[in-house]
């Protein structure tokens, strides 16, 4: 009986018994669709991620996912490495979060900046997906779409962020 007693004890007191898990967020950016046809993704010959070259006046529709997992989100960006691209938002009732909210601009921050795509999250809220439009605007061997996202996950290895960076060559008319 005291055996029991003393294992029982050892494995309650050496539980994380708050029930709290806490790890990387994710973020996926895919289906990049352009006038039909979705382009492909690949490593270049630096290590880098590439996508098929566009050229100057395209649009592409792209997917983005963001996810804390069993965290909340609590900031996410996403920039045109340079003036050869530009981002256009999506309207905000367009983007699907969970939980879901009633009116979906309250998981913003006041120091948001939504046409910037510079967002500042609310409360909880672990998982994001939105289509965004990606434009080719001058010729560039070097435009990159960026994307980071970020938790209230504390870690003690790791890190609470993530970001991913797409090389995006942009071919003249």
């Amino acid at each position: 009986m005291f055996c029991c007693v003393a294992l029982t004890s050892f494995v309650c007191s050496s539980c994380d018994l708050r029930s709290e898990s806490h790890a990387t967020p994710e973020l996926a950016v895919g289906l990049f669709i352009n006038k039909g046809d979705t382009l492909k993704v690949k490593p270049n010959k630096k290590g880098e991620w590439e996508l098929d070259s566009i050229r100057v006046g395209d649009t592409l529709s792209v997917t983005l996912q963001a996810s804390a997992l069993s965290n909340n989100l609590t900031r996410m960006q996403l920039k045109s490495g340079n003036e050869h691209t530009k981002i256009l938002m999506p309207p905000i009732d367009s983007i699907y979060i969970f939980p879901e909210r009633t009116q979906k601009s309250s998981m913003l921050k006041e120091a948001s900046d939504y046409e910037k795509a510079d967002f500042l999250f609310n409360g909880r809220l672990s998982y994001l997906v939105m289509r965004f439009r990606y434009v080719a605007v001058s010729a560039s061997a070097d435009a990159t779409l960026q994307a980071s996202v970020e938790s209230d996950a504390v870690l003690d290895f790791g890190r609470n962020t993530y970001s991913l960076k797409l090389k995006t060559p942009v071919k003249g008319k």
